[in-house]
Parts: C-alpha cells; structure tokens; sequence
C-alpha cells in the first residue's frame, strides 16, 4: 500500500510537545507522546531546541538524548546553559574517537553534566542509577 511506503525525506517541522508538570499522570503522557515520535530530518536538534525553548519553565532541567554533537549542538546546548538553564547530555552509542569529540564540545560550551552509555538497553539503568540516592557515595 502506497500509505505503508518510507519516504527519503521528511518535512514534519511539529515538535511533538508534553507540558512540564508533576506527578504520575505525567509519565503516562510522556508515555504516549514518546509512542508516536517519528525519526525525521525536518530539523536540526539545534534548530528543534531554538523552536522550542521558549515553552520551557526556567526551572526545567533540558535532558537531551543524543548519539553525536555537532558544534550547531554543543553552541545551542551551551548558550542555554548560559542562560541559566539545567543541561544534562546523555551521549549514546558512542565510538571511543567521537566520544571524546562530543565531551570537548560540550565541555567548551559549559555543559558538564554528561553520560555515556553503550545501548539502548543501559536507558532504564541509568534512570535507576539517577533517581536511586540510597547510596549516594556509591561510584557508578
């Protein structure tokens, strides 16, 4: 069916938006709205982020998911640290070469809070390893 075909190239330029808020039936919206997210090249990362900063609460922490750095994205990553905001990069499926890349980016534009992981599946451990503060000396 032609509906079923994969298209070279995307235009959708609509960042998918969950309003920042708390509580339980906030991660049942996250839940959702991360079910229909789509890999596009509608935009850049830098450019999704310039669109959809100004929607941000001043006291959102940015997680951004990211498997590479452009210096287009450690630029904007860094002018909102700059500007007061929380930035958090996790780098995922890294080579050793790139990775070392993508930390001096993020570094010389100020972002310090950075993670590696190798995979996909290391999402849910990391999760636990940041919200778990039973051991908060432990070395992870």
């Amino acid at each position: 069916p032609r509906s079923a075909a994969v298209t070279e190239e995307s235009h959708r330029l609509r960042p998918l938006i969950v309003d920042t808020r708390r509580g339980v039936e906030q991660l049942h919206r996250i839940r959702d709205t991360l079910a229909r997210v789509e890999l596009t090249d509608g935009m850049t990362f830098a450019e999704l982020v310039t669109e959809t900063t100004s929607r941000l609460p001043r006291d959102a922490t940015l997680v951004a998911v990211l498997p590479d750095v452009p210096e287009e994205t450690a630029i904007t990553l860094g002018g909102l640290h700059r500007a007061g905001r929380a930035v958090t990069v996790v780098l995922i499926q890294q080579d050793e070469n790139n990775l070392e890349t993508c930390y001096g980016r993020l570094i010389a534009e100020g972002v310090r809070d950075i993670r590696h992981i190798k995979s996909e599946e290391a999402v849910p451990d990391l999760c636990r390893k940041t919200v778990d503060r039973s051991a908060p000396y432990a070395v992870v």
